[in-house]
């Protein structure tokens, strides 16, 4: 059912490869776990070849090995989930950006444009490596490391290879919605702030500035005419010719928190807080070591990839959080896995800093270092998350079956709104759960709790005057419940 499948949202790729084996083998969902599985192995293999290019191969091995322990990694390959598959092809992309820089051959840049293109097909945001390589590909133009020809063949072979492989999806977006989009989902524009969805409709954009195209698109075309002729300007100098001093990386960093900070704090710390979560804290203290440490000077290609990289994706990020409200480890696990490099680095403080003090050689010391972090790692990994999980989400595809009116639903976890088809309205902040009154007033009819076997509702509290609490459904599963509510007006309400 082609026209079906390129209705849905989501991006094609994963759910073609489970179809087109499943074809041949049966049980689909054995299928997608066992993809999920071979791409986050092989993952672990991307990254050594890209860590590799960079340093040394004990930091390379140490590196892959953080990723085969760390646990989000383990859940999202376990799983029909297109995770793996997408980190697979977003890190072997990255790999081979930091290959064609290296090597600027036609052949290379094909490949690293299919990659790239699978990656798309995988999710939106794989498109993003692609973009950063032709950025590259300009600024070595620019300060006079590549020629003109060099970086055309690059621009050309990158756009070739990715044209072949996403541009059949392209056409059968447009065939399907009648209109040009890269994507069903998030758009970019909307990210960018240049459009906002229409009123009544999750699906219909305009433009903030109004519904003059003409007028926008002159704009447009004069802002990258300006942006040529100040590329021109920047050639014919030779200050780019020069290395960029990490003092003015430094400053446009501050620089870029700052503004985030400034244009929403909540947001940027919301931000921060998942990102530490999502690397996890014993990750992030050696991030911080490896990076203290000298590991941000790691050669002109290196450090150019990975900071573009970062810096687009913290852009991107904050982006989707200060415009949708949310941000999930789905969204921010794969850039951070570029930096395991430097968490490796950070390992080998620790180790030569133990050798030092003569507490254990070198060998040891890095072997008790590594089961540390297996140690601190793997419980996480191997938690039954998705029990706790599995009555919600039974209570939340029993209510998307209901021909009931839509509501909004309160619920801990954006995930259930998914299930359910609705409309979220998070039922859990800042460490309590929101009043009746509050969750009435945002506009939520339907509200999923979670709890223990043995609770109830009344952990909510009780419903103001005018308000009360009807249970629609319950399920017990896996030693959890899931207590469908409805929020009904009573006669006495205000």
């Amino acid at each position: 059912h082609w026209e079906h499948a390129f209705r849905d949202s989501y991006h094609p790729l994963y759910s073609f490869l489970i179809q087109a084996i499943a074809r041949f083998t049966g049980n689909p969902e054995l299928v997608g776990v066992a993809i999920s599985v071979l791409a986050g192995s092989l993952c672990v293999c991307a990254l050594y070849a890209l860590l590799r290019q960079i340093w040394t191969i004990e930091v390379a091995t140490v590196g892959a090995f953080l990723l085969a322990i760390h646990p989000y990694s383990i859940r999202f390959s376990a799983s029909v989930q297109s995770e793996a598959l997408y980190m697979l092809l977003f890190v072997g992309s990255v790999a081979l950006l930091l290959w064609v820089l290296d090597r600027p051959r036609l052949g290379s840049a094909v490949a690293l444009g299919a990659v790239v293109g699978f990656a798309y097909l995988t999710r939106p945001e794989g498109a993003m490596v692609g973009v950063l390589g032709a950025l590259a590909a300009a600024i070595f133009w620019l300060r006079k490391l590549w020629s003109g020809a060099t970086a055309a063949r690059v621009w050309g072979g990158l756009s070739v290879g990715f044209a072949l492989v996403a541009l059949p999806y392209v056409l059968s977006l447009r065939w399907v919605t009648g209109v040009w989009q890269l994507s069903q989902k998030k758009s970019v524009l909307i990210l960018m702030g240049l459009m906002k969805p229409s009123e009544g409709s999750d699906h219909e954009f305009v433009w903030v500035w109004g519904d003059d195209r003409a007028w926008i698109a002159g704009a447009l075309v004069l802002f990258v005419g300006l942006i040529v002729a100040f590329c021109s300007f920047l050639r014919r100098k030779d200050t780019l010719a020069s290395p960029l001093a990490p003092l003015w990386l430094g400053l446009f960093a501050l620089a870029l928190v700052l503004g985030m900070t400034v244009l929403d704090f909540s947001a940027f710390w919301d931000l921060v807080l998942n990102f530490v979560s999502s690397l996890r804290p014993e990750m992030t203290l050696l991030l911080l070591l490896g990076i203290l440490a000298g590991a941000l000077h790691t050669g002109r290609n290196s450090s150019l990839v990975i900071g573009l990289v970062s810096v687009v994706s913290l852009i991107m990020l904050f982006a989707l959080i200060f415009q949708y409200g949310y941000v999930s480890r789905r969204h921010v696990l794969p850039p951070i896995v570029l930096l395991f490099g430097y968490c490796a680095v950070g390992i080998f403080v620790l180790v030569d800093w133990l050798a030092a003090r003569r507490l254990a050689s070198r060998k040891r010391a890095l072997i008790l270092v590594l089961a540390l972090a297996a140690l601190l790692a793997l419980p996480k990994a191997l938690h039954d998350y998705r029990g706790e999980e599995y009555a919600g989400r039974l209570v939340a595809e029993w209510l998307r079956a209901r021909p009931e009116p839509p509501g909004v639903l309160a619920s801990v976890r954006s995930k259930s709104a998914y299930y359910a088809n609705r409309h979220w309205q998070p039922l859990w902040i800042d460490g309590q759960y929101l009043s009746i009154r509050r969750l009435h007033d945002a506009g939520a009819r339907f509200v999923l709790l979670e709890v223990e076997a043995d609770m109830d509702p009344s952990v909510l509290g009780e419903p103001p005057r005018g308000l009360s609490l009807k249970q629609y459904h319950r399920v017990v599963e896996r030693g959890h419940a899931a207590i469908l509510l409805e929020i009904v007006e009573t006669d006495s309400a205000p």
